[in-house]
């Protein structure tokens, strides 16, 4: 078809789309003079942006694609963010994929794009490329366990008869008995000859062996469930609160909650917003609404004794709590990551620098700026859009750089740096999420690699291997795993470090390790169970090198609406339906928890995104459950 210019036949092709159409390659568009020809590249590139953010989600995830498709490999990372945000949103609309065969073509297409990007003509390159090997087996599990009327075509997409690899031995020995239940529910030779090749590729010529018995059982600890009663929540009959930034300040629970559309709940930029306070056993004592003729806050907000502080179209606004007022602060909060208060004053982490501002006097003062030449200080140079900030326990501000961890006491003005004892080893680890802790940082070091390892990196200068997990991936390990041993304490076997909430207090650590992991319908589960436990809690001391464990159990008694799969209440540790962050996305944003998992004075607060509350395990019954791991279960040992 022709047109008169090139907007209009990309408008077309853009309507293609929103009918069901799909297509494997990226519109082809010529001008026909020299200036429309050379608008074509800046206009193709806007067509891909509006279908990126297209509410028709066929139209999104097709746009999402062809960015993967024009995604330069280059040392930013703008093909492994482009891959990661499809097979994430792939994730996300996994139902839509399950739908049709021409849906579920786009997981091949994908394939296909990585063979291209990543090397040419060796169909075997995409086999185990990360994160898409993994996202493909966890798609494939996902179809098997939760198809009920199954789609013989999709199955087909997904399984094709082909003599490419389609999964490893330990995946397909994961595969076969989904597929032996699906075979049962569907007689069908197209089934019969999947599951005899998933067979023989997982090396079982018959039926799996039963799977071992459950450890026995043990005493359960049900944490407590405190609903949070939103005071707007019947303002908004359409809307649903979803939750996000909980923070521990003033001996009480800070969230803020965004008003969700009910038919549209991630999509939209006019959200209702307010910011509650949350006592540990009574729920919700105060929630503070931000006007909306200041716009639309951001997610960053911070409490001190004496007012709340939130950031919204790049600007500083302050909520007094004894006049009960809102006021702005001329503060230059444009890239601002983080915000922390210290010592009376407010600490603003930018893209490009550090801010301390003074509420009283209104005082702003530069700190540190990246983009200062020549540089004013040692850190100038240091700063990058990476870097976070974070309140120690020393008084002392932390700071979180790539290249190293840096101190500023606040009293004296002075900094104090230590770089990273992985500095300078080739940096071998890409996948990486930090946590903060009043003692210090945080590295979970993670990626396809046989180990993966928790470092930190403490207020008083250490840093150490504080936990290593075997991944069961087998992969050379790189030379410069030799500087992360020794390890502080051991890990147990069979828990998944990578899908763990973990929270720090001094030198004490906190690990909650779900039942089922690889989140979703179709998850692995770690070790089996014989008692209603939805997670083992396990707390490492200094003094021990083996954690001592507990049961734990969130029950849903008192959650308004709690999300259904199958007919039946999904676990409180699904990332799908409780709004958690995807494995990519957390790694991607650096983001350690994927809940909310905070020590407090007195006990353990676990809660979600999409929990109209949050679960308190007090010390008191906790601590006449804790014990050495069951003899049943083996420990890790030092490498």
């Amino acid at each position: 078809m022709m047109f008169e210019r090139p907007e209009e036949a990309l408008g077309f092709y853009l309507d293609l789309l929103g009918a069901g159409a799909f297509h494997e390659k990226p519109p082809r568009i010529i001008g026909w003079n020299w200036p429309d020809r050379q608008r074509v590249p800046e206009l193709l590139r806007h067509f891909i942006n509006d279908a990126c953010a297209s509410t028709n989600t066929l139209v999104h995830l097709e746009g999402l694609y062809h960015a993967l498709l024009l995604a330069p490999d280059d040392e930013a990372g703008s093909l492994r963010r482009a891959e990661e945000e499809l097979e994430s949103a792939m994730w996300d609309n996994r139902e839509l994929i399950f739908q049709s065969a021409n849906n579920a073509a786009l997981v091949e297409y994908t394939r296909n794009a990585l063979i291209k990007k990543l090397g040419g003509g060796n169909i075997y390159q995409a086999y185990d490329h990360e994160p898409f090997a993994s996202f493909k087996h966890r798609l494939r599990k996902e179809f098997l366990f939760s198809a009920v009327t199954t789609n013989l075509d999709v199955l087909e997409e997904l399984f094709p008869n082909t003599n490419v690899k389609m999964e490893t031995p330990a995946q397909a020995r994961e595969l076969v008995p989904l597929m032996e239940a699906l075979a049962q529910r569907v007689p069908t030779n197209r089934i019969s000859y999947k599951l005899a090749d998933m067979r023989r590729n997982a090396g079982s010529a018959g039926p799996t062996v039963a799977p071992p018995p459950a450890l026995q059982a043990t005493a359960v600890l049900e944490a407590k469930f405190v609903p949070w009663r939103v005071a707007q929540a019947g303002m908004f009959s359409d809307r649903i609160p979803r939750f996000s930034g909980m923070v521990w300040r003033a001996d009480r629970l800070w969230v803020r909650v965004r008003y969700a559309d009910k038919n549209r709940p991630d999509f939209g930029d006019n959200f209702p917003t307010a910011y509650l306070a949350v006592d540990l056993q009574r729920g919700v004592t105060q929630e503070i609404s931000f006007p909306d003729k200041l716009g639309q806050p951001g997610g960053l907000f911070e409490v001190s004794s004496n007012a709340l502080y939130a950031e919204a179209g790049g600007h500083l606004f302050a909520y007094a709590f004894r006049e009960q007022t809102w006021t702005e602060i001329s503060a230059p909060m444009e890239g601002a990551s983080s915000m922390v208060w210290l010592n009376g004053r407010l600490f603003v982490g930018r893209g490009d620098g550090l801010l301390a501002v003074e509420p009283e006097s209104k005082k702003v003062t530069l700190l540190v700026s990246a983009r200062r030449t020549p540089a004013a200080n040692e850190v100038d140079p240091l700063w990058t859009a990476r870097t976070r900030i974070f309140p120690q326990a020393d008084g002392r501000l932390g700071v979180m750089a790539e290249s190293g961890l840096l101190g500023f006491d606040p009293a004296a003005e002075r900094w104090d740096i230590r770089p990273l004892p992985m500095k300078g080893t080739n940096m071998f680890f890409n996948m990486f999420a930090e946590y903060f802790s009043p003692a210090g940082a945080q590295w979970l070091l993670t990626g396809p690699f046989a180990r993966r390892y928790l470092v930190g990196f403490w207020n008083d200068g250490q840093a150490e291997s504080l936990l290593m997990e075997e991944t069961g991936i087998s992969r050379n390990s790189p030379p410069s795993e030799r500087l992360l041993p020794p390890l502080r304490w051991d890990w147990p076997k069979k828990f998944s470090m990578e899908q763990s909430q973990i929270t720090v207090d001094g030198k004490t650590l906190w690990a909650l390790a779900p039942r089922q992991w690889e989140f979703g319908a179709a998850g692995r589960k770690s070790v089996e169970f014989s008692d209603t436990r939805n997670a083992t809690l396990f707390r490492f001391t200094p003094d021990a090198r083996a954690p001592m464990a507990a049961a734990v159990r969130f029950p849903l008694d008192g959650l308004p609406n709690p999300p259904m799969m199958n007919g039946h209440p999904t676990d409180v540790l699904d990332s799908m339906n409780f709004g958690y962050m995807m494995i990519f996305q957390r790694f991607e944003q650096r983001v350690g928890n994927m809940a909310f998992w905070l020590r407090v004075p007195g006990g353990l607060v676990f809660g979600g995104p999409n929990y109209c509350g949050h679960w308190f395990i007090a010390d008191a019954a906790l601590q006449k459950l804790l014990a050495p791991l069951p003899p049943e279960q083996p420990r890790s040992s030092q490498p």
